[in-house]
């Protein structure tokens, strides 16, 4: 029996989720079968069961993959930004357009019974670690209410950001209408009571 590296291992991985993904976007929110992406791949349908369980298992991969990636180009934009109402400001558009560009992902994940999973807690994991670091940068400069660095606050951002995010995908919810709203929601949200707020009046 021929022993693949770990290396090739975890390449032959992102190649599985790599073809769900153009697969999906290829059929308009269609789920791919086992058979259709080991085909493009010129695998045999047992040699997927390697890597994932089912295709529900490599959709949840799909899913995690693009939450992480997403997650580290927002971090890195938003050490591009000094002002912390401003970072907060793009990680709202940034996301929201993100999800824009996802909108077969989202009939995919509503085919499988997934959609629950796309925004749940657990898998917003990274997008809730870098929300917290601009909360926390927030605070300490003063320009966020104190209360705000509690961490049940990134969750809550994230289930306003994420309330409509299929519909935004699908294009029944206008994308720029959506930035703006959510932006303006969560900025007066999160800034000090006028009386606490050092020499900046609340919007």
């Amino acid at each position: 029996m021929v022993r693949i590296t770990r290396e090739q291992r975890a390449a032959n991985r992102e190649r599985l989720i790599d073809t769900l993904a153009a697969q999906i976007a290829a059929g308009r929110g269609r789920v791919p079968t086992v058979s259709s992406i080991t085909a493009e791949l010129g695998l045999a349908r047992s040699a997927f069961y390697n890597y994932f369980d089912d295709v529900e298992d490599l959709f949840r991969a799909f899913v995690d993959r693009e939450l992480r990636l997403l997650a580290s180009a927002l971090a890195d934009r938003l050490a591009e930004v000094d002002d912390p109402v401003e970072r907060l400001a793009v990680f709202v558009r940034a996301a929201l357009s993100e999800f824009a560009g996802h909108g077969a992902a989202f009939e995919a994940a509503t085919a499988l019974g997934l959609e629950r999973r796309v925004q749940g807690s657990e898998e917003l994991g990274p997008l809730a670690a870098v929300l917290a670091t601009v909360l926390r940068d927030g605070v300490a400069a003063g320009r966020f209410d104190p209360v705000m660095i509690s961490p049940l606050v990134p969750e809550l951002i994230l289930r306003a950001v994420g309330t409509h995010q299929a519909a935004i995908a699908a294009g029944t919810v206008d994308l720029d209408e959506a930035q703006s709203v959510v932006s303006h929601f969560v900025r007066r949200a999160l800034l000090p009571e006028p009386s606490d707020h050092r020499g900046e009046e609340r919007p």
